[in-house]
């Protein structure tokens, strides 16, 4: 079993990107409306 962490904090918003490859894609945004990214994973850096 897979749990995760599915609860949006109050202001942000969480849409699912059917166009990104290779399926779908999920994307964080703040009550701004800026959407949260993350860098390059470590092990991707070498």
């Amino acid at each position: 079993m897979v749990l995760l962490h599915t609860k949006v904090h109050h202001g942000f918003r969480v849409d699912r990107d059917d166009t990104a490859p290779p399926g779908s894609r999920w994307r964080t945004y703040r009550p701004d409306g800026t959407e949260i990214l993350i860098g390059p994973l470590l092990s991707d850096a070498a």
